[in-house]
């Protein structure tokens, strides 16, 4: 279930910035600033609250690797913190992880069985509803590709 939330934040952060150089790194103007932070609760935190302390800004950031999708969360969170003037994209990417893919992360890790998908999905669903069009079309491809987890042996 991780990895249909994942790949959501995958086609969008293509979309809105651009292909990966390789394994370890992006092309785009955003994914060439990202740093790693390990605490996503605590940045999802402080951009909601609109305050940071320097325990969540000064971390020191990691390799960086495409397969883990919850470093790229944080580390998208951890620019928008120390960006003066966020670009639109970056804003939607953010909005993104802090309405959808930071959630559902933690929701999914406590009720990781399998009879959970079907919820989990349909919140994902729901949750999506209130972004805009043009990130709806995005991420929906990828729903559309992803709903074993929606099975009718599951609602």
């Amino acid at each position: 279930m991780l990895h249909a939330n994942e790949l959501p934040l995958r086609h969008l952060i293509l979309e809105m910035d651009g292909c990966t150089k390789g394994p370890y790194s992006y092309s785009g103007a955003i994914g060439l600033l990202l740093k790693d932070c390990e605490k996503t609760h605590l940045i999802c935190l402080a951009i909601k609250d609109g305050s940071c302390s320097s325990s969540v800004t000064d971390n020191s950031p990691g390799k960086l690797s495409h397969a883990r999708w919850l470093t790229t969360a944080n580390r998208l969170l951890r620019l928008y913190i120390g960006t003066p003037s966020p670009s639109q994209n970056l804003i939607i990417l953010v909005k993104y992880v802090m309405l959808i893919y930071a959630p559902m992360w933690f929701e999914i890790k406590m009720k990781s069985n399998c009879p959970y998908g079907a919820q989990h999905f349909w919140k994902i669903i729901s949750l999506a509803r209130q972004l805009p069009d043009n990130v709806k079309q995005i991420i929906y491809k990828v729903f559309s590709n992803n709903v074993y987890f929606a099975h009718p042996e599951h609602l």
